[in-house]
Formats: C-alpha cells, structure tokens, sequence
C-alpha cells in the first residue's frame, strides 16, 4: 500500500500555508491552497521524485551504571552496631556465642550439635571473640608486627607492656610474671584500650558484679583484662 504514496514538499503542500499562518488576503489568492500543487494536473511521470530515504543508524544508548563500593572493616561494623544494641555486657557475650554455636552446630553431625544453656567455657570465650575484635580496632598495627615475628613502633601507647600473640591470637600483657604462681590470665591480661566502648562495658558489669567502690572493681577486670591507660 504505501508503494502508492508519493513525497509532497512543504513548498508544494497546501496544509503547511494554513499551518505556517497567513492571513485572509494570501490565502483568498493563493492558487496552491485552492488548486493544490500545478505538477497533480500533469501525468504522473512529470511528478516530483521522491528522495530516497536513507535510515539513520542510531548507535545504542547503553545506561552505564556506577557501582560504588564503600569498605568497612566488618569486625569494627559488627562490633559497633553490637555495643550500641546490647548494654549489658552478659547478654552481649551471650549474642555471640549464640551466634557461634549456631555455626558451629550447622558445620557438624546431629550426635556432636550444642544444645542447651551456655556454659562458663563457652561465655569465657564469648568474652575472648569481643575482646579480640577489639585490639583489632585499635592494635592492628601491632598485632600485624608481631604475626610477622618483628618488633612493635616505639611509638606504640603498649610498648612497654611488652605484648605478645597467644595461641587464640589475643593480645597479651608479657614481662615478668611470666614465671609467677597465678593463674595465666592473671600473669599474661588481655590488652583493651580504654577508649574502646567494650571497656566500658566490661567496667560496668564487673562493677554491678562486686557492687565495691572503682579500685576493687578495676583490680578484678585486671586480673583478666588490661586496660590499657
């Protein structure tokens, strides 16, 4: 059908007077608008060639789309959302362990899963997991040293407290008590900077513990936990 449709340029097409605008007298003597085109009048041959219609190629518009990453140590995102959602440092160790059991459980055979209440063992090491992502906030620098086996910065705030790496990758008090008939969490405390919240925390439960003025409640946090002042 459209083989029979022919090309009318705007010069020679009565509807584009009316839509260009005009006024009464142009159109009262125009012989387009009343006649159409003089070539209609003449046979087809003699009429104006339609110009060949070249398509366009219009190259795809693809969106690009930006993704933008932001990284976050996940231990300082986990913990920080965990000490603004759990006042308590109890039920926050047991968050975490809760936590770990349930992958532990889902790793072993049904005869081996952890059931029940949480025991001292595992709330003791609820209490490490804490402590660990911790010194990873404020002693990375540290704890990479020694992993490497090479010397803390004599710029280090626990320089003098000659730290070391013990089996669990705790961050421990060394010196000279090494050799002391006390229990090893006495000889060798955990290391927890005093600007880090769980330190606070911890202060705060083991003194609602022993309800005794601050001294005697910071002497039984260090005979587990070295606050590092």
């Amino acid at each position: 059908m459209t083989n029979n449709w022919h090309h009318v340029s705007t010069h020679h097409n009565p509807a584009d007077i009316i839509s260009r605008g005009t006024n009464p007298q142009e159109l009262a003597s125009s012989k387009l608008w009343w006649n159409g085109p003089s070539w209609l009048a003449e046979d087809e041959q003699h009429w104006p060639i339609q110009p060949a219609r070249t398509l366009e190629v219009i190259p795809e518009v693809r969106q690009v789309k930006y993704q933008i990453m932001m990284i976050q140590n996940q231990a300082d995102a986990g913990l920080s959302y965990l000490l603004i959602q759990y006042s308590l440092f109890s039920k926050l160790t047991r968050i975490i362990f809760y936590c770990l059991r349930f992958i532990k459980n889902i790793r072993v055979k049904c005869t081996q899963k952890s059931v029940g209440a949480l025991n001292a063992d595992e709330l003791n090491n609820g209490t490490k997991v804490l402590v660990r992502i911790a010194q990873q906030q404020d002693f990375a620098c540290e704890i990479e040293k020694l992993k490497k086996n090479k010397s803390i910065p004599n710029h280090s705030c626990i320089v003098k407290l000659q730290p070391f790496l013990d089996k669990e990758g705790l961050l421990r008090v060394g010196g000279r008590l090494s050799n002391a008939p006390i229990p090893y969490e006495q000889r060798h405390p955990m290391i927890l900077s005093h600007l880090n919240p769980l330190a606070l925390l911890i202060l705060r439960h083991r003194h609602f513990r022993v309800t005794c003025r601050s001294s005697i409640t910071f002497s039984c946090v260090a005979n587990s936990i070295l606050d590092n002042l």
